[in-house]
């Protein structure tokens, strides 16, 4: 806009220039207060969320701690012996069980003994006592499963003997089992009985409660008469 000539004084007048209304930069400032009065009021809520979320995942890659967890048992002995003998007797002191063995060790996973020249012995409730022997084995302490390796030998037969002739089994291995009451092998066995019953054959399963003994493979049995008793003069 030129500037004008005022007619009546005839001076030079300058041109007016339009005022503008304040509130026409009201509303951006406006807009722009409340945005940052919202982040303000929120930072709090938006700072406690990335904090519980980075909590969460630092638990969560942190390792386990298996501090209070017991290890299970172990597969590798915890203290050997030597020349040992292990009894176990019941509240009325009766022996009940035993494993000897020249050298061995303990076996903490199912709490075995594990033995060379190895020996056990156990009695049952119905009294019939089961001894055996072998080069090595490994047992529980009741004598109630034993495994048996090398030149094996058990017998069986009443706690007080009589007259009643023992069972012998001879093999080279052979399974004890509930003390005694089961024997199994896969192995070539040797059955007696007395001076007048031997059975031998591939394998073989005894079964005290049902008084039997199974023989498999090949089997080969002798039965010699009982000799009369001489009669004295």
């Amino acid at each position: 806009m030129s500037p004008t000539i005022d007619p009546t004084t005839g001076q030079l007048r300058a041109p007016e220039v339009p005022q503008r209304s304040l509130s026409d930069h009201s509303a951006p400032e406006k807009t722009l207060d409340r945005v940052l009065r919202i982040g303000t009021d929120f930072l709090p809520l938006v700072l406690l969320a990335l904090l519980v979320l980075g909590t969460t995942w630092l638990v969560r890659s942190m390792p386990a701690d298996d501090s209070g967890r017991a290890a299970p048992p172990s597969d590798k002995p915890d203290y050997y012996l030597n020349n040992f003998q292990i009894r176990s007797y019941d509240a009325a002191g009766v022996l009940r069980a035993e494993i000897a063995g020249d050298h061995g060790d303990h076996i903490p996973k199912g709490d075995l003994l594990r033995a060379s020249g190895i020996r056990s012995y156990h009695l049952s409730e119905d009294g019939e006592v089961t001894r055996a022997s072998a080069n090595t084995g490994v047992a529980d302490r009741q004598a109630e499963t034993v495994e048996l390796q090398g030149q094996v030998r058990v017998t069986r037969g009443p706690l007080d003997g009589g007259n009643q002739p023992q069972l012998q089994f001879e093999s080279d291995t052979l399974h004890i089992l509930e003390g005694g009451k089961r024997l199994e092998t896969n192995q070539p066995v040797r059955l007696t009985h007395g001076p007048q019953v031997t059975v031998q054959g591939t394998g073989m399963q005894y079964q005290h409660g049902q008084q039997t003994v199974n023989v498999q493979g090949r089997v080969q049995a002798t039965f010699e008469a009982a000799r009369p008793a001489t009669q004295q003069p």
